[in-house]
């Protein structure tokens, strides 16, 4: 089993590292490989680029833990259920409640900012913007 509680960290050579509970490193990406996060109940599904292809980890957690363990002001959250990669935006619509997501490599899948992450989002963008 995976967890992510004790185990997901970026370290100084800016990889996030994902580990099972007997301490075996399971998967280690850098931070601009990671395209998204979605939530799955009880475990997050993980989606990276391997490569040019978009591969799938699933590991046990919540978006909640694995937000704080990763320092990196490109990947933020934008609803409860979804952290994202800004480096992997590939456009954003406003809508009544926020605005819709879409992702690089994932053109079907619409990704929601929910109305409490807004600011957030639009804090983000501009700050991107600037460097």
């Amino acid at each position: 089993m995976k967890k992510i509680e004790e185990t997901v960290k970026v370290n100084t050579n800016k990889l996030i590292t994902i580990t099972e509970e007997s301490g075996k490193v399971s998967l280690a990406i850098k931070p601009n490989q990671l395209v998204y996060v979605k939530s799955a109940g009880n475990y997050l599904e993980l989606f990276y680029l391997k490569g040019d292809k978009l591969a799938k980890e699933l590991i046990r957690g919540s978006v909640k833990n694995f937000e704080a363990k990763i320092a990196d002001n490109t990947i933020i959250r934008t609803h409860r259920s979804y952290l994202v990669n800004l480096q992997h935006l590939s456009s954003f619509k406003k809508t009544r409640k926020g605005y819709a997501l879409t992702i690089q490599h994932v053109p079907n899948e619409i990704i929601p900012i929910s109305p409490s992450y807004k600011l957030g989002f639009e804090d983000a963008l501009k700050n991107r913007g600037t460097h």
